[in-house]
Formats: structure tokens, C-alpha cells, sequence
């Protein structure tokens, strides 16, 4: 409606008073726009500790009949270990560079110098214990 007057060229006026009217309505509570109807009075919040308060619950009525929250799979110390073991095995590898023919290997531990690698497949212990600047010495 308000499309089709501006595209008419006549707007609505607005008056101070019609404004100052709305914006008293909707700032009263909905009970009070409502006649004869009383005010909604609000649940006591139950007291639960903390962490019962920051778990979702789902109600009864929405769960599917024999629904539970499936159980985490437990890995125990030895599925710790498998993974530590991995972990280092991993870091192990990164070790591993190749030098170039043309290129001379320096290796440095801690930021001092330890050895002068020949070209191929060489081993350092990994970051950041030593690493390997790759100069060309052509």
C-alpha cells in the first residue's frame, strides 16, 4: 500500500501524536494490550549446578522410543600410546631432506653450527631441534 502511494506521489503524513500513540502501545507488555486477560506470569528458573545447566536436554515427548545418547568409544592408555607413537613417528619423518648436486647441505642445531651434509638423502633430527640451509655452490 505504501508502494502504490509514493508511485501516486502522494505519502502518508505522519503526526507526532499518531507516533508518540504507537510507540506507547508497543512498549507495553503484551497482557496489557490484551484486554481482560492477565499477565503471563514466568516459570521459576529451577537451580541446577552449573554443568547440568550447559548440557542440552531434549524432552521426553521428541525422543524416539528407546533413544539414548550414543556412548563415546573409550580408547584407554593403550590407544594414548598407539597415538603418541604415531605422533613421534610422524615428526620422526620430517627429518628427511634430499641435497641437490648442486647444492651443499649446513646443518645447525639450535642455531649453531653442527655439520656440512654431501648431496642425497639425508637425516636431521627435526624442527626445532636442528635444521638445513640448502645453498647452491655452483
Amino acid at each position: 500500500m505504501a508502494e502504490d502511494l509514493l508511485l501516486a506521489g502522494r505519502m502518508p503524513t505522519l503526526r507526532p501524536a499518531t507516533v508518540a500513540a504507537w510507540l506507547a502501545r508497543a512498549r507495553r507488555p503484551a497482557a496489557a494490550r490484551q484486554p481482560g486477560g492477565p499477565a503471563p506470569q514466568a516459570a521459576p528458573t529451577p537451580v541446577l549446578p552449573p554443568r547440568a545447566r550447559a548440557l542440552p536436554t531434549v524432552p521426553a515427548q521428541a525422543r524416539p522410543p528407546g533413544w539414548r545418547i550414543p556412548a563415546l568409544p573409550r580408547i584407554g592408555a593403550t590407544g594414548v600410546w598407539a597415538a603418541l607413537a604415531v605422533a613421534a613417528a610422524v615428526w620422526l619423518t620430517t627429518g628427511i631432506y634430499k641435497v641437490e648436486p648442486d647444492e651443499v647441505g649446513i646443518v645447525t642445531r639450535f642455531g649453531r653450527y653442527v655439520a656440512t651434509r654431501s648431496p642425497g638423502l639425508n637425516y636431521h633430527l627435526p624442527a626445532p631441534i636442528e635444521q638445513v640451509m640448502l645453498p647452491k655452490v655452483t
